[in-house]
């Protein structure tokens, strides 16, 4: 299971990506659409659709970038940027409407998403759980990775 993460976990996460912007462009919710009236106690749905999506997405990001080894940081920004900006997009798209809870839900959903893998990794830390066990890559592997040998 592992090696199958560490494998597509890239092409995931960038394929995921894609599929969010293009939702996010694409006249599929205006301001009169039925997704804006289903309410699950008192929460529009919508809200709660925008939390998932980002929260997957920032769980994404942070496991690509602790299997690559690369600046969680940096990919916790670009998730903040990517989530700021396809909200601000909706303004200037006509059959898009911009509301600044789907970007307060985009937000909550990025910060638990990264929450849960800082979790999740100080859980593995502690009880070494076999689903977590190679998300992150020991340093000669990757050194051989790099100098093309596998």
């Amino acid at each position: 299971m592992n090696v199958f993460i560490k494998k597509h976990i890239s092409k995931t996460f960038f394929f995921y990506l894609v599929v969010l912007f293009l939702l996010s462009i694409l006249p599929i919710n205006g301001k009169e659409s039925a997704l804006n009236n289903n309410y699950i106690l008192t929460i529009r749905l919508d809200y709660l659709g925008h939390f998932g999506i980002m929260c997957i997405l920032s769980f994404l990001g942070i496991i690509l970038a602790k299997i690559k080894q690369q600046n969680i940081w940096l990919i916790s920004l670009f998730i903040f940027f990517f989530a700021a900006s396809s909200e601000f997009l909706q303004m200037i798209i006509p059959w898009r409407a911009y509301n600044i809870n789907d970007l307060v839900a985009n937000f909550v959903g990025v910060i638990l998403g990264i929450l849960g893998v800082f979790i999740l990794l100080l859980v593995n830390k502690k009880y070494k759980l076999a689903c977590c066990s190679n998300f992150q890559s020991s340093k000669p592997e990757l050194q051989q990775r790099r100098n093309g040998r596998s």
